[in-house]
C-alpha cells in the first residue's frame, strides 16, 4: 500500500498499525529497482492512489519485445502460407500433401524452408520452358 492508499484507508476507519505505516514510508522514499522505461510495473494498490485512477502503471514492451513478436508472428503467417500453398498443390498425393505439412508445424524454420524450396523446384519442373524465366 502506498501512502496516499494509507490516508484513504486511514479516513474509511481502515486500521493501519505503526509498524505498516513506518514501512510504507520507507517503501515509498525508495526508488524502483526498475526505471519504468524497462517495462517494471508498481505493485497495484487497493486504494486507486497513483494518479491514473485505474490503480496500476501501465506495462511498457521493450524493443526486444516488439521484434521478437513480429518474428514470430512472420514465421506462423510464412507456415500458414506455405501449408496452403501445399495444400493447394496438384503435384502431391494427400498423404504427401500430410507429410509435407507435419514436416513445416513440427520443424518450424527448417521444416518450412525445406517444403518451400521443394515446392518451388517442382512448380518450376511443372512449368512449359516457355514460361520459365531467364
Amino acid at each position: 500500500m502506498c501512502v496516499s492508499g494509507a490516508r484513504r484507508a486511514a479516513r474509511e476507519g481502515l486500521h493501519i498499525s505503526p509498524e505498516n505505516r513506518l514501512s510504507m514510508r520507507k517503501r515509498s522514499a525508495l526508488p524502483s529497482p526498475l526505471s519504468p522505461a524497462l517495462g517494471s510495473v508498481r505493485p497495484p494498490c487497493r486504494f486507486g492512489c497513483g494518479g491514473s485512477g485505474r490503480g496500476y502503471a501501465p506495462v511498457l514492451m521493450g524493443t526486444f519485445e516488439v521484434v521478437l513478436g513480429a518474428v514470430i508472428l512472420a514465421v506462423v503467417a510464412f507456415q500458414v502460407w506455405l501449408t496452403v500453398r501445399v495444400h493447394r498443390s496438384k503435384l502431391y498425393e494427400p498423404k504427401q500433401k500430410i507429410w509435407q505439412t507435419q514436416l513445416i508445424w513440427l520443424l518450424p524454420v527448417i521444416g518450412a524452408g525445406l517444403v518451400f524450396s521443394i515446392l518451388n523446384e517442382d512448380d518450376r519442373s511443372q512449368r512449359p520452358r516457355s514460361e520459365i524465366k531467364g
